[in-house]
């Protein structure tokens, strides 16, 4: 990815950095950001930078409405596949 200006770069690590995380964190990085771009401009953070924990890839919230579902597949004693959903 090539960017035209150092600001345009640092913009696309952010981005970047946000995506990996919400990956790294198990959520669907499309739903998160669309989530964090529909939410963020209307709360207000600056009294209570606490409200900004709530929105972080690794809270109780956003684990709840994002988290991708892992499917586990496992033989059973009789060889048959089992399938377990997280």
């Amino acid at each position: 990815m090539f960017s035209d200006s150092v600001d345009g770069a640092i913009s696309t690590a952010t981005v970047f950095s946000i995506i990996n995380t919400a990956s790294a964190n198990s959520l669907d990085p499309y739903k998160y950001l669309e989530h964090l771009f529909q939410q963020m401009p209307n709360i207000h953070c600056i009294k209570n930078v606490a409200v900004l924990d709530e929105y972080l890839p690794w809270s109780e919230k956003m684990q709840m409405k994002f988290r991708i579902a892992s499917t586990e597949y496992n033989e059973d004693e009789k060889g048959e596949l089992q399938i377990e959903t997280a």
